[in-house]
């Protein structure tokens, strides 16, 4: 299976209530993650549009919607906004067409799919650890591929905390995966190659037949080598990742952009220079992020000052909320007026003109 890629230079007007009760009532019944966002904050992070767009951001806030989809419901549904804002919908439009925004390109549907269910499953050779939620025709689920370290488990995954149960509850998968096929080019030092995607391709191409998945919120994540291969993944499958939060990772191993068009969002968490085997993992961090950050896309850093793969709950919350905010194609930034109040005060938005000190 032979995947294309593109060098990528590392280094207003007002409306009856009926309208927004019909507004509500389409975002109850399409958001895909229920993220906590306040009224104010997602008026805040919408461009004016009248009354009409307030009273549309308050219902959904109030539904639950996370800043991202309240932008992009609002906006297709025609309550004020710009059009831009549209591209950040995880939803449906209130007249039952597809996501509005860009689209990802998904994989096809193997022919031979196991039926997908928590436990152990078997993909080209090797064993993948699920978690997989009940199908849900009233919301969309997420999709979590973990990569984990050097000399790990499949069963690091769990350092993602309550993320995991939150995909579950939804009707969407986490997966995460135990052995290499080995062939490909390695992302860091010979635990996992890009040839590895290919398992991430065939179990979404399952997901998407047999769940109701969210395919604007597909993610990825993984610590030390596991973060240099969700990193890598960020290139590598940049056609359906949405984005990507490498926990002590980065990327710097892959030089191709599969769809140069589309670049992940991306939020890396690292520790400070103690952060190293091998590499420093606050240098590849932190340049990556700022490669995110000046190709366009949405970056933020978190430099939580201790060791390797040390990410305290508080942050690996923040970086699951970053992502949930930030769905496939997202053209309008969730946190222009600055992170949301939860994330830990080390977190920066990239680029910046100082990325910090350089690790020697």
């Amino acid at each position: 299976m032979m995947r294309e890629g593109h060098d990528n230079p590392i280094a207003s007007s007002r409306f009856s209530w009926l309208s927004v009760a019909a507004c509500a009532v389409s975002l109850i019944a399409s958001l895909s993650l229920g993220a906590g966002c306040s009224s104010s904050s997602a008026v805040e992070s919408s461009s004016t549009g009248g009354p009409g767009t307030q009273s549309c951001l308050d219902k959904c806030a109030e539904a639950g919607g996370d800043v991202a989809t309240c932008q992009g419901s609002c906006s297709s549904n025609g309550q004020g906004g710009t059009g831009g804002s549209a591209g950040a919908s995880g939803g449906t439009s209130s007249s039952g067409g597809a996501p509005a925004g860009p689209q990802p390109t998904l994989p096809p549907t193997p022919p031979d799919c196991p039926a997908l269910a928590t436990g152990t499953v078997k993909v080209l050779g090797q064993n993948v650890e699920l978690t997989v939620g009940n199908r849900r025709e009233d919301v969309q689920g997420p999709v979590v591929f973990y990569w984990h370290g050097t000399g790990s488990v499949a069963g690091e995954v769990a350092l993602l905390g309550p993320a995991i149960q939150e995909v579950a509850d939804m009707g969407g998968m986490v997966a995460s995966f135990t052995t290499s096929l080995g062939t490909g080019t390695t992302t860091g030092n010979f635990v996992w190659y890009t040839d590895d995607f290919l398992m991430a391709d065939y179990l979404l191409g399952c997901a998407v037949e047999q769940l109701n998945i969210d395919t604007r919120r597909i993610f990825t994540a993984g610590c030390s080598a596991g973060g240099l291969q969700a990193g890598s993944m960020v290139l590598a499958r940049s056609s359906y990742l949405a984005g990507a939060m490498p926990n002590s990772g980065g990327q710097g191993f892959v030089s191709m952009w599969e769809d140069d068009t589309h670049t992940p969002s991306v939020v890396t968490a690292h520790g400070n220079c103690s952060d190293f085997v091998v590499i420093y993992f606050s240098n590849f961090s932190r340049q990556f992020a700022q490669s995110i950050g000046e190709r366009g896309g949405f970056a933020v850093d978190c430099d939580h000052g201790g060791g390797h793969c040390g990410s305290p709950p508080d942050l690996i919350a923040a970086q699951w909320q970053f992502l949930k905010d930030h769905p496939f194609g997202v053209t309008t930034d969730p946190y222009a007026s600055g992170l949301p109040p939860s994330f830990p005060s080390y977190c920066r938005k990239f680029p910046v003109v100082d990325i910090g000190p350089v690790c020697q």
